[in-house]
C-alpha cells in the first residue's frame, strides 16, 4: 500500500466520524436532553458504617424504582421501593425469611418481583 493511498484513508476515516457527530449533535439539539438526579441511600448506620451501598435494579415507567441494600453492611439484605413523593421504603420480609432483594417492578401493575432467602435453603425466585 502506498503513502499516497494511507492518507485517502485516513481522511476518509476522519470525514466520516465527523458526520457521525454532526448527526449526533441535531438529534441532541432536536430532543429535549435534561434529566433530573436522585442519590438513592439506605437508611445511616451510624459514625462507624455510614450509608450501606444501595442497589437500584429496577425501574418503572413513573420513575419508582426497586433494589436492595445490606442493613448496616453486616446485617440482612433488604428490598425497597423508592418513589419521588415517598423517598425510600424497606419492605417488609415475610416471616422466616432471612435475606430479601427487590429486582424488577412491573409499570402495568407496580408488582415488584425479587429473591428471598431462609438460612437452610439457596435463594428463592418469587
Amino acid at each position: 500500500m502506498s503513502i499516497r493511498n494511507t492518507r485517502r484513508r485516513i481522511v476518509a476515516m476522519v470525514g466520516l466520524g465527523a458526520g457521525i457527530l454532526a448527526v449526533s449533535n441535531v438529534v441532541c439539539a432536536q430532543i429535549p436532553c435534561s434529566y433530573d438526579v436522585q442519590i438513592i441511600q439506605g437508611p445511616w448506620c451510624g459514625e462507624i458504617f455510614g450509608f450501606p451501598p444501595t442497589f437500584g435494579k429496577g425501574i418503572s415507567e413513573s420513575g419508582a424504582v426497586v433494589g436492595s441494600y445490606t442493613s448496616c453492611l453486616i446485617g440482612p439484605g433488604e428490598a425497597f421501593i423508592w418513589t419521588q413523593d415517598t423517598g425510600l421504603i424497606t419492605l417488609e420480609r415475610p416471616q422466616g425469611y432471612t435475606d430479601a432483594g427487590a429486582q424488577d417492578i412491573d409499570s402495568a401493575t407496580g408488582w415488584i418481583v425479587g429473591a428471598l432467602q431462609t438460612p437452610e435453603e439457596e435463594k428463592v425466585s418469587g
